[in-house]
């Protein structure tokens, strides 16, 4: 995990009321206002579940389907 920290810059979206905690020589950007009502972990839920994504880009749906990522 030490490695891809020092290997990876982050981008983190805030969700209103969210809070989020960054360890300490990770190199994260924050960005606000976007206001996505809906979390990462309920997309690849949905994904694995064969449902509809709305929020997702239709070229990254196809990818993702393409490659079975989230085939359980």
């Amino acid at each position: 995990w030490k490695d891809v920290l020092a290997l990876t810059r982050f981008i983190v979206v805030a969700r209103p009321g969210g809070t989020c905690q960054v360890p300490k020589l990770a190199r994260v950007d924050l960005l606000s206002g976007l206001n996505i009502p809906i979390s990462s972990s309920d997309i690849r839920q949905r994904l694995m579940r064969g449902e509809a994504t709305p929020e997702l880009p239709e070229a990254v749906r196809k990818y993702i389907d393409e490659h079975q990522l989230y085939v359980v």
